[in-house]
């Protein structure tokens, strides 16, 4: 069957005589299934590139997951365009990982090989610690050998405590790896030539900076999970509706192969992200209230700006100073109508990406956030200041409540949240029927001010990404476009009907409840920051 494939594929994209054929034939007919010839691997060979769309379970509404198997164990992984590299957390992490039962164990492999490269991988929620190996991966297509990964030993991230994968998929374009691992080696040497690891020349020094000499070729070398699944294009669609399950599209048809003017595609601007140009956005105008036009937020008159679409980013990141401006307006809003639980009240979010002008519903920037704000883990709380205020606010409610409510005063140092259930702490019992559910992102680039669209612009859009392979070129793949399709019922692409700039009528709509908790940034951004 696996030769049968093979020349099957020979014949559609090669010019081959029918000597260089035979020839062929008779070589194949030595493999040994799933081996090869002398070391010459056939995974890239060994599956068809069929369309295969798996589900995406949703956890909370902020994360989505699919299933994969690797070595044999079946894994829940986060499909994430904002990640470059296949991390799999492992037993040897223990429960700060999350749940034994359901991590990767190599010893149940047969296919497991390990290195001796270690790493640390930094998210916006925390770091871990990370071995280099390989073993046979099947993302919903068929089985691929001999995929690199790194295998996650240690861990300092709290919501891995209590998450719902065990596997992180990065999806982003190759060259990111080799970018940060360039940096980090730079910052290594740096710290070595000022003598901040032990003495400039010391032997544990030098081994920080061959470890990521090492990280580096391996970086260079590696084939990345595009490469080594032979993928051109992948698609997303999540459900609009609360708790709905979304679609991870593997080797979907390219957008040029639809109905004309299905989609809208736009040039990948950059090979570290999957990103284009953006301009304009603005909160649309509300024709019935008084507030009679638009509010711009930012990317006006000139200023370069640049969107990155991340699959595995629970919300929208937008600068602070367009963060405020909602906050302003939502007030705004509040004050006209006496309430902005109504969805209907408020206006789109417009802007431009690549020339094409896109709007996200009201649901995609407002909403609920509950749980315990405070064990928030430090690191995101950076990019939640808006949420850290209202905790703080809050603060003074609750001490004002027990303060009326009990004989004796409370102390200031008194830690009165244990006095209270988390009922007593829902936002509207307290005049926060809306809160913005946006995260801030303060990071120019050579592409100008970026803004960041996660989970809540995949729900409205389907979205395709399309690599471009060149076996010439190093990486040999790189990210050539992105696409845009208004989606039915079923999650699927439909023709583009006229876009609607008026606020969505969806008053009996719920508004997004979210566990600030499980709330995910992406794995580069603690490096741009730095």
């Amino acid at each position: 069957e696996e030769t049968l494939l093979v020349l099957s594929i020979m014949l559609r994209f090669c010019r081959l005589t029918p000597r260089a054929l035979s020839t062929v034939f008779g070589l194949l007919t030595l493999v040994q299934p799933g081996r090869g010839i002398a070391g010459v691997k056939l995974s890239t060979l060994q599956f068809q590139k069929t369309v295969e769309r798996v589900t995406l379970r949703n956890n909370f509404d902020v994360e989505y997951t699919a299933e994969i198997t690797v070595g044999g164990e079946k894994l829940n992984a986060v499909l994430d365009t904002g990640s470059f590299d296949v991390v799999i957390l492992s037993t040897e992490c223990d429960y700060s990982c999350g749940d034994v039962g359901l991590l990767y164990n190599e010893q149940r492999s047969s296919t497991f090989q390990s290195g001796n490269i270690t790493a640390e991988q930094f998210y916006g929620s925390g770091s871990t610690k990370s071995r280099e190996c390989w073993d046979t991966m099947d993302a919903g297509f068929g089985p691929v050998e001999h995929q690199v990964f790194w295998k996650v030993y240690s861990a300092s991230m709290a919501l891995l405590q209590d998450s719902s994968f065990q596997a992180i998929v990065g999806l982003g374009p190759p060259q990111s790896s080799i970018e940060f691992a360039r940096s980090d080696l730079e910052q290594a040497r740096e710290m070595m030539s000022v003598k901040q690891i032990g003495n400039g020349d010391s032997a544990e020094g030098q081994d920080i900076v061959a470890n990521y000499e090492a990280i580096l070729q391996h970086a260079e070398e590696a084939e990345s999970l595009a490469q080594n699944f032979n993928l051109e294009a992948f698609s997303i669609c999540l459900g609009k509706e609360l708790g709905s399950a979304g679609y991870f599209i593997w080797h979907d048809t390219l957008p040029q192969s639809q109905p004309q003017g299905m989609f809208k595609t736009v040039p990948a601007e950059d090979d570290l992200y999957w990103t284009t140009t953006l301009s304009d956005v603005s909160l649309g105008a509300l024709p019935s209230s008084k507030l009679g036009k638009s509010t711009p937020l930012g990317c006006h008159s000139g200023t370069k700006c640049n969107a990155i679409f991340d699959t595995g980013t629970s919300l929208i990141m937008v600068p602070s100073s367009a963060m405020s401006q909602v906050q302003t307006a939502l007030n705004s809003w509040r004050d006209i109508s006496g309430d902005c639980t109504k969805l209907s009240q408020l206006p789109n979010l417009e802007f431009t990406i690549g020339g094409e002008k896109i709007t996200l519903p009201p649901d995609a920037y407002v909403g609920e956030v509950y749980g315990d704000l405070r064990q928030v883990d430090p690191e995101l709380q950076r990019f939640m200041p808006h949420l850290k205020a209202l905790v703080e606010r809050r603060s003074g409610n609750l001490r004002a409540m027990a303060n009326a409510t009990e004989a004796d005063s409370v102390a200031e140092d008194e830690d009165v949240f244990d006095d209270y259930s988390w009922d007593d702490w829902d936002f509207s019992g307290f005049g926060d029927n809306c809160v913005p559910l946006l995260m801030v992102l303060d990071l120019d680039s050579h592409l100008g001010q970026s803004w960041l669209f996660g989970i809540p612009f995949f729900r409205k859009y389907y979205t395709t990404f399309k690599f471009k392979q060149d076996a010439t070129a190093k990486p040999p793949v790189t990210p050539e476009s992105i696409s845009f399709a208004e989606k039915d019922e079923d999650c699927r692409p439909k023709a583009a009907a006229e876009e609607n700039f008026l606020p969505v009528s969806s008053e009996d709509r719920p508004r997004l409840r979210l566990d600030a908790s499980k709330l995910r940034v992406p794995r580069w951004l603690k490096h741009r920051v730095a």
